[in-house]
């Protein structure tokens, strides 16, 4: 498996959970939004699993 996902509902909550994710040591890779206009993120947690929010 290359990453997990978690869907979030609102660009506010990705907002937050990129923030809680460098507040825990972890880092973000990359931010963009998908063709169909949904808005993503990659981070890596503090070991560097990838995770798609």
């Amino acid at each position: 498996m290359a990453h997990f996902g978690f869907r979030l509902a609102e660009e506010a909550d990705l907002d937050r959970a990129v923030r809680e994710v460098e507040r825990a040591g972890g880092r973000l890779i990359r931010r963009g939004e998908h063709p169909d206009g949904q808005l993503f993120a990659y981070v890596a947690d503090p070991d560097g699993y990838v995770i798609e929010l």
